[in-house]
């Protein structure tokens, strides 16, 4: 128990650590905030709905923003509070991992594989912002524990954990698109399993989830009712948009496994990116680490996978013991279900859709520890300590020097916008527009957009209005009049100079971009 607190500890202080200046805030995040902020001021109420699922029409569930309301309504109306959510259910993630895969390794190994989770990079940073899939970890655990639990217990004292499932089923199809149809799949496989195998009252534990999973989801309910399903001829509009492509079946089952080879070794090692899963195979140089080195991570991937799934499969079939098989048949199902459902779809997914099956990677190696250490006896126990110190060590040295990275400002750029970097543009925008409440922003194609739209909820709370034009339409007119300006800028602001025609009154350096007053 006390190493298992210093494991927990330890992914805090990750999760943690300058949690405010450096949480990620940009549109999608300023957005969500405007909405709950106007839900707290009375000046809307929550939506039916939650947000857009993509780039698609369809909306989620609103579960995710119920949850920010609430944690706001508790720590404060601020975009650091609606934070909370993802940070606190990753927090917790973190122990009930431990208990999941205790269900099959020993205690020893199960905590093993829990501290790579905690430091986990692609894990750490996907609990440092606000975002409707940071929650699924702790929910699809939740949800793999029960299920294991019914599985194992055969009908006896089972109320508790039907109803985990009823309430982990209800969030989790509101988190992601996937697994709106993923959970539903999964929850049938198992209860006609269990019913092939006559454990008893499935009947009334499958009406009891499903009649909890629908309260849950009410307020989709109602509002399909309310507009013709809209929402749902929405959803099966996208996904046949999405599933659109001049590929054929076998190369878009090749980009998910491909994707999913290198979601495994990022999870595990912290090695990796988030990129396309078309490109996992086509870009040796995009890393910065060279065509030979990117190769041989990438080979070392596929031959972790391969191991990995081999042997999931092969404990499977030869396994006696019903309660190691329901673990490993559970995590297959699950797994085989999501890559079905992701093929239609992979041309325009990236590897951070793998957050879905997080905790696949981590099976897999304890798989593969296990048949190291039952095959080689003392000397594989000596292999394993090494290969999880490794893993170790590859994630911790990925975690640091993101946070020198935070540190000196610069992961301020086209693709992310940290809280203390926004707070400080909007400080000097609200400093310097004089009596005007009406203001005007430009910029760079991708840098002004990006940081406007975060500036403006500020802004915004501060009962100021702001307008954006994009930089080809700047003129010399005064209707746009106070102009800001957002550049990436890391020389010096001369005043006097010309931007797009208008001449810099004065501007302010920030970490990697500058703000620029023009006249």
């Amino acid at each position: 128990m006390l190493l298992l607190s210093l494991v927990v500890f330890l992914g805090i202080f990750l999760r943690a650590y300058h949690f405010h200046d450096w949480l990620r805030f940009g549109g999608d995040q300023s957005r969500d905030a405007a909405i709950i902020s106007d839900a707290l001021k009375n000046k809307n109420p929550l939506p039916f709905l939650g947000p857009n699922a993509g780039n698609t029409n369809f909306l989620l569930g609103p579960m995710y923003y119920y949850f920010s309301f609430i944690s706001e309504k508790i720590f404060g109306n601020n975009p650091v509070a609606m934070a909370y959510p993802s940070l606190i259910f990753s927090i917790l993630a973190i122990p009930l991992l431990f208990l999941f895969l205790k269900e099959y390794f020993n205690k020893t190994l199960s905590l093993a594989l829990t501290v790579l989770m905690s430091v986990s990079y692609f894990l750490v940073i996907n609990s440092r912002f606000s975002s409707n899939p940071n929650l699924m970890p702790f929910f699809l655990l939740t949800y793999f524990y029960a299920m294991l639990k019914i599985l194992n217990n055969r009908g006896k004292k089972n109320l508790l954990w039907v109803i985990l499932i009823g309430i982990s089923l209800g969030v989790g199809v509101q988190l992601h698109t996937t697994f709106l149809v993923i959970m539903p799949i999964v929850t049938f496989c198992v209860f006609v399993y269990l019913l092939i195998k006559k454990y008893p009252g499935i009947w009334k534990n499958l009406a009891i989830i499903i009649i909890i999973s629908l309260i849950f989801n009410t307020s989709q309910i109602v509002s399909e009712f309310g507009s013709n399903w809209f929402n749902s001829r929405q959803f099966f509009a996208g996904f046949r948009s999405d599933s659109k492509t001049k590929g054929n079946l076998a190369m878009e089952a090749f980009y998910i496994s491909a994707c999913q080879v290198e979601a495994n070794a990022y999870t595990l090692s912290s090695v990796g990116d988030d990129i396309s899963c078309r490109n996992v195979f086509r870009s040796p140089l995009s890393r910065g680490n060279g065509e030979y080195l990117y190769y041989l991570e990438m080979t070392l991937g596929v031959l972790f996978s391969v191991t990995g799934y081999f042997l999931l499969w092969r404990n499977f079939r030869k396994t006696k013991e019903l309660k190691k098989k329901n673990f490993l048949g559970l995590v297959l199902l699950f797994n085989l279900v999501t890559f079905i459902i992701l093929v239609p779809i992979a041309k325009i997914i990236f590897v951070g859709y793998f957050l879905i099956i997080f905790l696949v990677p981590f099976v897999l190696f304890g798989l593969i520890i296990e048949a190291i250490q039952i095959g080689y006896g003392k000397i594989g126990r000596r292999i394993a300590v090494g290969m999880i110190f490794v893993l170790l060590s590859f994630s911790l040295i990925r975690d640091f020097t993101a946070a020198i990275s935070y540190r000196d400002g610069l992961q301020d750029d086209a693709k992310n916008s940290t809280l203390g970097e926004v707070e400080l543009m909007a400080q000097y925008v609200l400093a310097t527009r004089g009596n005007s409440s009406s203001l005007f922003f430009s910029g760079e194609t991708r840098i002004g957009p990006r940081f406007y739209l975060p500036v403006k909820y500020f802004l915004n709370q501060a009962n100021i209005d702001a307008k954006f034009i994009k930089a080809i339409n700047l003129d010399n007119s005064s209707q746009h009049s106070p102009l800001y300006y957002i550049e990436n800028n890391n020389g010096k602001i001369i005043p006097g100079q010309a931007v797009k025609g208008h001449e810099i009154i004065s501007g302010r350096q920030f970490s990697r971009q500058a703000i620029l007053i023009l006249k």
